[in-house]
């Protein structure tokens, strides 16, 4: 891979040709040249560009040797995934509270306009129902969220299948979320008393918080629990965007795609998702992407000032860093020059046997 960078600057999604979806392993570097008529401004915000495209995670096993060159050592990973797209979930703040020094590398690990998604931890949506205390959200945001400064995106918070969302359980989680990265400091400092001696309660600057809720199956949330959503601006994660109708005015699109046999929480009954996207082994095909990318810039379009974020979020067959190139490849989003602390290593990596 050359150590030029390459920049690419949107188009219109019928104009990039084929080679604009990578095959694994091979042609990972084959990128298109979009059409210029895409309207680049739409890109900018801000928290960064306004269209972001990503993985859920990226320690993935399956994927070294494939995505990542073979011997490309662990700590590497990160930086190499963020130099190919431009966002990532971290997911390991779901299963356990993390520690500032993980934020801190991670922020440095990652180009200047990169942004991360931060799951919200189980045991406020599994164990406790949404029903959180404030030390439970405090020792979150005192974990080292706050450190990603202004890489930090939306929060997302992954409810248990079996819970039922109705609206009073809805207003009271969502009175105790902070708005802002001030407030979010504030109830930071409330943290108990195992987080002593490892926390970040402070902020360089005030800067908005925004949330997804990420639903399991279709009515999970009753009808009042969505609407008391939309008012607030949390977003509700979409992954089915090639039939799903756009939310009317939301300040944040949030989708995650687990692949098109496993898509969850559609308002659409599965046949019509069979007939619009198709079931490709493995990852998305082609065509099914660019569907997706149109439906990205339908939004764009139609709601200027929205952030759309797109996680792929299945790791079947390797695929979902493939894909998710592929899609920013057709949209014509920005890709970095690997950083210098990497490419030594990635020359390395390609002569080992």
């Amino acid at each position: 891979m050359s150590g030029r960078a390459r920049r690419r600057r949107g188009g219109a999604v019928q104009a990039v040709p084929a080679s604009a979806c990578p095959a694994p392993p091979d042609s990972i570097d084959q990128l298109a040249d979009p059409d210029p008529s895409f309207n680049q401004s739409s890109q900018d915000s801000a928290n960064g560009e306004r269209v972001r495209v990503g993985m859920s995670g990226w320690t993935h096993h399956s994927w070294r040797g494939n995505f990542y060159p073979s011997g490309l050592a662990a700590r590497y990973e990160l930086a190499y995934a963020a130099h190919r797209l431009t966002t990532v979930e971290i997911t390991s703040t779901f299963y356990a509270i993390q520690r500032p020094s993980a934020f801190h590398a991670w922020y440095e690990a990652t180009p200047p306009t990169f942004q991360f998604s931060v799951q919200g931890p189980r045991f406020i949506t599994h164990e406790r129902g949404l029903q959180a205390s404030t030390t439970a959200l405090a020792n979150f945001f005192a974990s080292g969220v706050l450190a990603l400064r202004e890489k930090l995106g939306p929060i997302v918070w992954q409810l248990p299948a079996d819970l039922h969302v109705d609206q009073h359980r809805c207003e009271q989680f969502i009175a105790q979320l902070p708005t802002d990265t001030h407030a979010a400091a504030d109830l930071a400092r409330h943290h108990d008393l195992r987080l002593r001696g490892r926390t970040w309660t402070v902020t360089d600057q005030p800067r908005p918080v925004r949330y997804a809720l990420a639903c399991q199956r279709a009515g999970q949330l009753d009808p009042a629990a969505a609407q008391v959503l939309a008012q607030a601006g949390v977003a509700v994660v979409n992954s089915h965007p090639l039939v799903d109708e756009i939310a009317p005015s939301s300040a944040l699109h949030y989708v995650r795609l687990p692949g098109p046999q496993r898509s969850v929480a559609s308002t659409v009954p599965r046949p019509r998702l069979v007939r619009e996207v198709g079931e490709p082994s493995g990852g998305y095909d082609e065509a099914s992407l660019r569907r997706i990318a149109q439906w990205v810039q339908r939004v764009s379009s139609a709601q200027p000032l929205a952030q759309v974020v797109v996680v792929f979020a299945t790791d079947t067959n390797a695929r979902a860093p493939f894909d998710a190139i592929c899609l920013a490849n057709l949209l014509g989003l920005d890709q970095p020059e690997l950083p210098t602390f990497v490419r030594p290593r990635l020359r390395l990596a390609r002569t080992q046997p």
